[in-house]
């Protein structure tokens, strides 16, 4: 029997290892986005780490509104920097009337009027009649009166009253203030809808709004003279006070830690507004975005989501935040669309109350909640 040498492959056989070596390829080239993905991880981790260690560690050493209020400088036109007598009035259409005691001096009794509508935690204040003192607390019904003012007891008549006064109630919402030293001292008064403020004092931005974590060190180990191209971080703090607002004292406080901020721009990119319904409760972890393309957005960009209802709060044309949280971009969906498209942002963490709006922060590199 004479044997078969074979002396070259069949193209078959090449064929099969080609398909072999390209299924290889593309698991080797696979890995490439995967690992250029957790080096940005990686890098944004460790900037962020820096400037919140920093962030901490003023939050921990400065009272900024306590501190800082005689020095702060509020922006144009602002009602509410000083937080300690608000005047931005709630008109959810409840009303009251004062009686004053036959003797004139003091209120007798607080009769209620309309109801109103939409109150959760009101509060009932008085104004004029020459007098001070008077107190008085409203009640808030439930179920099918849920929202409504059903009762208000006098609690002090007060002393002093000597013609008739006024009766007002009003929600006692969180208020907020950015206190941001780029913004403020160019001129834009506002973040979102928070209201800015800058505060004055020698060397206060280099202390509390640079992040100098990267400077180089001499060799006795003395940090240097920091380089243009090292002051790219920087840091702001929005201020929440809750309710009640007459709380002294208690702040929570929001870091931001800006990279490559362009405020010269003529659109700055908090002022990137989109208006939305959203559904916390069926979609707590999903934001759409109508007639807006996906390439508006990326992942890790961080978004500021408020509550701001113009029928409520009709005192600018962009009032004051009622609610407000940050969240992160964790995932983008289009919705093709007549004309355009529609966008799902997946979101974390989850929103925890429907909002109307949202401002894209893209130059916001980190968001820390810091605590009271």
């Amino acid at each position: 029997m004479i044997a078969n040498k074979r002396k070259a492959l069949t193209l078959l056989e090449v064929l099969i290892s080609i398909f072999i070596m390209g299924i290889g390829m593309l698991s080797v080239l696979a890995l490439f986005p995967a690992a250029a993905d957790m080096m940005s991880r990686a890098i944004k981790n460790y900037q962020t780490a820096e400037a919140l260690i920093n962030a901490a560690a003023i939050n921990d050493g400065v009272d900024f509104y306590s501190s800082y209020k005689s020095l702060m400088i509020p922006p144009p036109g602002s009602y509410d920097v000083a937080w300690d007598s608000p005047t931005t009035v709630f008109n959810g259409s409840a009303t009251a009337t004062a009686t004053l005691s036959a003797d004139p001096g003091s209120v007798s009794s607080v009769t209620l009027g309309s109801p109103g509508w939409g109150y959760s935690s009101p509060i009932v204040s008085f104004f004029g009649g020459a007098g001070t003192g008077a107190v008085a607390k409203a009640t808030v019904g439930t179920g099918l009166q849920a929202g409504q003012i059903t009762s208000i007891t006098l609690l002090s008549g007060g002393s002093g009253y000597t013609s008739p006064l006024t009766v007002t109630i009003r929600e006692d919402y969180p208020r907020y203030l950015f206190i941001d030293q780029t913004l403020g001292l160019s001129g834009i008064n506002k973040f979102g809808n928070a209201w800015v403020c800058s505060i004055t004092g020698a060397g206060v931005e280099d202390k509390f709004f640079t992040l100098n974590s990267d400077l180089p060190i001499d060799e006795f180990g003395r940090a240097e003279k920091p380089s243009i191209s090292l002051g790219k971080y920087k840091m702001s703090f929005l201020l929440e006070k809750p309710k009640p607002v007459a709380t002294p004292n208690l702040t929570r406080r929001y870091a931001l830690v800006f990279k490559d901020r362009d405020v010269s721009k003529p659109n700055p990119d908090h002022l990137n507004r989109y208006d939305i319904t959203s559904d916390f409760q069926n979609s707590p972890s999903s934001i759409l975005i109508k007639g807006a393309s996906s390439g508006a957005f990326s992942t890790r960009q961080w978004l500021m989501v408020t509550v701001e209802d113009l029928s409520i709060s009709p005192v600018t044309s962009r009032p004051p935040p009622r609610h407000v949280r940050f969240v992160e971009i964790r995932s983008i969906n289009e919705l093709p669309i007549t004309g355009g498209v529609d966008t799902y942002l997946e979101i974390s963490p989850p929103l925890i109350q429907d909002v109307n709006s949202v401002y894209h922060l893209r130059d916001v590199l980190w968001v820390a909640y810091l605590g009271v």
